[in-house]
């Protein structure tokens, strides 16, 4: 019984402490996005990337050669190294242009520079150069 009794309030301590914990945050929403850490919040995670969205102003180009254009389908197939931002290694593959007029200022065959960037999901040559 006096077993029984210890247990029962060694319970309520755990449920209190679980309680005080929860009500901390809930007192401080900031608390719960990491926002009350100020820039510890982040540290070590300076290589990480939003892997639903990027931005194209802070990205390099890939390099790339023209395989197939596609007017009707707005899409351009290439042969392609490493995409860094998306976390790809180079291959050959079809891509939507953000810009179909982007399209008449390449043929078959020619070597390229490129961004290509997930947009809403899909992943889009948002500029292209000879």
């Amino acid at each position: 019984m006096k077993y029984a009794k210890q247990m029962n309030k060694l319970g309520i301590a755990l449920i209190l402490t679980a309680a005080s914990t929860f009500s901390a945050f809930a007192a401080d929403p900031g608390m719960a996005d990491m926002k009350g850490m100020g820039n510890q919040s982040m540290q070590g995670m300076d290589g990480m990337k939003n892997m639903n969205d990027t931005k194209g102003a802070d990205m390099v180009m890939t390099d790339g050669e023209v395989k197939k254009i596609d007017t009707a389908q707005g899409t351009v197939t290439l042969k392609h190294g490493p995409l860094d931002n998306l976390g790809m290694p180079g291959m050959t593959m079809v891509f939507k242009v953000a810009d179909p007029a982007m399209l008449s200022t390449v043929k078959v065959g020619d070597q390229v520079k490129f961004q290509a960037e997930k947009v809403n999901g899909k992943i889009v040559v948002t500029k292209i150069q000879k």
